[in-house]
């Protein structure tokens, strides 16, 4: 691996550096189609950083001359660090006798690629030192290690531009296409901008689906009927589509979750599926139902004690080998583990429990519903109704992220589900309180 080490700079055009500073000094109207495109740290020499900086802060206060950049170096006391006046001058001279006014244009994006395409080799560099360093490291989960590589790709490519244009009249025709699409068939799980419904439709009324890229937690008492709801709404995704779904149990055994299906689709109860308490009319149902299964896109992980970065690992790997896989649920929150050991609370560790989760669910551009308990203490109460403080163990989740209807107010689940035969299991569904959208 000495390749790495080499050569005696990293990947750098100082040049290409100069005469773009030099462009925006003596065209200053060319900074609007540069400031888009080029960060500070984008430089590789420190000097050329800190007069990109001032350049920006100048341009933002709408007092674009030479002269203003000169007293602002010199009040601030960095125009010493920089090499003096002289070296702003030598620059402008650069981009002025380099590059004419009708040619500026022209070589503007030539030199925004090639200051860009240094830095990010040089922050594939340090990324690849980073990971190497953490390879050495003793202790380092495997799915840690991953993760961290996983996050510098990811940085990486959020740092090279994309090709985002689109045109208006497109825009336009395919928005049209959808809502007409959507009034056709309001029954649809998945409409054409790929968002899930729950199957619930007051549900989906009011949440507008289940929309990609967001982190949907469902607090309520214990035993209550959380899982069961979740099963319920895992099984209208099942029925409508050919989508799949991923399950992380962390206090049910998949094999409880299996049955719990089964019992939703023959209507046959756990305890005689679980007892085998069988006649022939109800094996058929099971056989017939397993063989429907079969060619369902359904996984379960019922491994207890799993971490945070476990999940995330076994998330992405599973969604880069099927890409079917429309919807991960865990149960639940509080069971969740991390690597972490400077947390000071509980709280603490929850909160950055649920920033992962909503970044993995950004990243898998899918979304992601977690269970969560609610505060034990309620039981001692005399009204054991929930109410917000009793979200307060469950990290960043806050009455910000409760689902708002008119007038500001605040909506139960209760009365979201208007038509409770819908629900097999839940008997008690006004003790599942809350269904919270978006960090």
């Amino acid at each position: 691996m000495h390749y790495l080490y080499q050569y005696p700079l990293p990947p750098q055009n100082y040049i290409a550096e100069e005469l773009l500073l030099g462009i925006i000094l003596i065209y200053p109207n060319t900074f609007t189609k540069i400031i888009p495109f080029i960060k500070p740290d984008y430089f590789f020499l420190e000097y050329h950083q800190l007069i990109y900086i001032y350049l920006i802060d100048i341009y933002k206060k709408k007092q674009f001359y030479n002269i203003e950049l000169f007293y602002y170096l010199s009040n601030t006391h960095i125009l010493s660090q920089i090499g003096g006046i002289h070296k702003i001058i030598e620059i402008m001279k650069q981009g002025q006798i380099l590059i004419s006014n009708n040619q500026s244009n022209l070589y503007i994006h030539e030199l925004i690629d090639i200051i860009h395409l240094n830095y990010i080799k040089r922050l594939m560099i340090q990324y690849g030192q980073n990971i190497i360093q953490l390879a050495y490291v003793k202790k380092i989960s495997d799915s840690k290690l991953y993760n961290k590589a996983s996050s510098y790709l990811d940085y990486t490519e959020k740092k090279i531009p994309k090709n985002n244009l689109k045109n208006c009249h497109n825009l336009i025709s395919n928005l049209l296409l959808d809502i007409q699409d959507i009034n056709k068939n309001n029954t649809k799980i998945v409409n054409k901008n790929n968002i899930l419904q729950s199957g619930f439709p007051e549900l989906d009324k009011l949440t507008a689906g289940l929309p990609n890229g967001e982190l949907i937690v469902v607090a309520g008492r214990p035993s209550m009927g959380k899982t069961s709801f979740a099963i319920n709404l895992a099984k209208n995704i099942l029925d409508s589509s050919d989508l799949g779904f991923c399950l992380f149990s962390l206090e049910m055994s998949s094999q409880l979750i299996l049955y719990k299906i089964l019992s939703l689709y023959t209507n046959i109860t756990i305890n005689n599926i679980n007892l085998n308490r069988l006649n022939n009319s109800q094996y058929k149902k099971i056989e017939h139902t397993c063989k429907k299964l079969l060619n369902k896109y359904i996984y379960i992980n019922d491994q207890e004690n799993i971490s945070i970065d476990y999940i995330e690992y076994t998330s992405k790997i599973l969604k880069k080998e099927n890409h079917n896989i429309k919807l991960i649920i865990i149960d639940y929150l509080q069971l969740i583990q991390t690597d972490k050991f400077y947390f000071n609370n509980r709280v603490q560790e929850l909160s950055y429990i649920t920033r992962k989760l909503k970044l993995l669910a950004q990243y898998l551009n899918i979304p992601i519903i977690i269970l969560s308990q609610l505060n034990r203490h309620i039981e001692t109460r005399n009204n054991k109704k929930p109410i917000l403080s009793d979200l307060k163990e469950s990290g960043c989740i806050n009455i910000k992220e409760t689902i708002k209807i008119k007038n500001n107010q605040y909506i139960y689940l209760k009365n979201l589900i208007l038509y409770q035969h819908y629900i097999h299991y839940i008997q008690s569904i006004h003790n599942i309180k809350y269904v919270y959208k978006g960090f």
